[in-house]
């Protein structure tokens, strides 16, 4: 288990979800340099809560973006592919098709959040407006329990409140 690669993964890849999350997976099965990964398809499944179908999709990718390297197939032992992660990045440099993360953010910074507002609502003729402070009667109900008193039974009581006024009753038991 290496907790720097694992935090290298958190500050430097630009990933997300699902990906980010086989990332760091495998990071804690990496040596502190990177080497030694070979946790089997089910474990990292496992591991990122999501189908062994999709986990060997993602490794494709991680694969194909050069972050993942693919060292040797089914390692005799274990039955599992051995990767490592790539030597450029561990050492500090940036993949070709991934940039770091902090480029990532910095554009963000200047462009401004990716989000977008919801488009204002247009009212229509004949639409009618409803606001939180309605003319009509305001009607609140809850109930408690309270000591049964001398007999020990507990019993319900029901209040309810309308438009300030405020009446309380027993339930029948």
């Amino acid at each position: 288990m290496s907790v720097q690669m694992m935090a290298a993964v958190l500050e430097r890849l630009n990933l997300s979800g699902g990906k980010l999350l086989l990332a760091l997976a495998i990071a804690n099965h990496a040596d502190a340099d990177g080497t030694s990964i070979f946790p089997s398809v089910p474990t990292l499944a496992f591991y990122t809560r999501q189908d062994v179908r999709t986990v060997q999709r993602q490794l494709a990718v991680l694969v194909s973006l050069g972050w993942l390297v693919l060292v040797r197939e089914r390692v005799p032992v274990l039955q599992t592919n051995e990767y490592r992660i790539s030597p450029a990045w561990v050492g500090g440099g940036n993949l070709p098709g991934l940039p770091d993360r902090e480029q990532r953010v910095r554009k963000y910074r200047r462009a401004g959040s990716p989000i977008h507002k919801p488009p204002a609502i247009r009212a229509e003729s004949g639409d009618t407006a409803m606001s939180p402070n309605s003319s009509g009667p305001v009607i609140t109900h809850h109930s408690s329990f309270e000591d049964g008193g001398t007999d020990g039974v507990a019993r319900r009581r029901v209040h309810a409140t309308v438009n300030g006024l405020s009446a309380s009753k027993k339930a029948p038991t």
